[in-house]
């Protein structure tokens, strides 16, 4: 059995989310989940004010830091993402990545 985590980019610090990282990387961890949403939905009512990680810059940055976990987005929006862009920023993750995206 495998076992992935989704990391919250919502109210939350790099510091926090890179320690994450760090745990699980050193962990059984296979893959870890990014959300994409530019507001949180709606179950973390009244944070729509507190910061947020934008989901592809924050893939692009993990796959630096990471050898073993495959990652990738638990949705990524295609109302309001470019088709283009979205291929053009897979393949920018992908040269930063040591390890595998979904």
């Amino acid at each position: 059995m495998k076992f992935g985590a989704s990391v919250s980019s919502y109210t939350t610090t790099w510091d926090e989310i890179s320690g994450a990282i760090g745990t699980m990387e050193s962990g059984r961890w296979e893959s870890i989940w990014f959300p994409d949403h530019f507001i949180p939905p709606a179950a973390w009512k009244g944070a729509e004010d507190q910061p947020i990680f934008e989901s592809w810059s924050l893939l692009a940055a993990v796959a630096g830091m990471t050898t073993k976990l495959r990652m990738g987005h638990m949705v990524s929006g295609n109302t309001y993402r470019n088709p283009g862009l979205v291929a053009k920023w897979r393949l920018l993750s992908i040269r930063f990545l040591k390890g595998d995206l979904f």
